[in-house]
């Protein structure tokens, strides 16, 4: 009967140990470089090779541009983070119909592919894809979209429609890297 009580214990402390695990943290490909804002306190990988920049927009956190593959490559693919400040009472869904109303007022035959809410990264999000042409070239970008602490998360991947789906999973594998702190 003594054992009993000491085999209880021992199942109790094999579950508090096993409940404190940490998770796994994201585990990037061999050899892709690192990037890490302390100011907003998160991390991003991308592939070597990919060129990192937050040049051309005060909100652009990041823009990571695939090798230029030759000179006629226009339309670079890329993974960008812009975060703005918005309002108190913001959701998603009015910040999409903002950004939305502004493209379509400054791109041609922009389309709407899809939109859904999302979890990303333990957010409510909007998900979204659409296509347009920029400079006469077709582009697609599909994004995340959420507000938190008052700001407003936009994370794309675009591309030239026709390498869309050739970029889909490094873009889709630096997405997956962001990991917030």
């Amino acid at each position: 009967m003594k054992l009993l009580p000491t085999l209880l214990v021992l199942l109790m402390l094999f579950a508090t140990f096993t409940a404190c695990k940490e998770q796994p943290t994201y585990q990037p490909p061999r050899n892709w470089e690192k990037h890490e804002n302390y100011v907003l306190k998160f991390t991003v990988y991308y592939p070597p090779g990919w060129i990192l920049s937050n040049q051309g927009n005060p909100n652009l956190v990041f823009n990571i541009n695939s090798p230029k593959v030759d000179e006629y490559d226009y339309i670079q693919e890329n993974v960008n983070l812009i975060v703005q400040v918005v309002p108190e009472d913001m959701d998603a869904e009015t910040y999409l119909k903002q950004i939305e109303d502004k493209a379509t007022n400054q791109l041609v035959k922009i389309e709407k592919v899809s939109a859904e809410p999302v979890n990303f990264k333990g957010f409510e999000a909007v998900t979204s894809t659409y296509t347009a042409y920029v400079n006469d070239i077709r582009v697609k970008w599909t994004q995340y979209l959420w507000i938190r602490d008052r700001r407003a998360y936009l994370l794309t991947y675009s591309a030239e429609i026709i390498q869309y789906d050739a970029y889909k999973d490094f873009a889709n594998e630096i997405i997956k890297s962001l990991e917030f702190y």
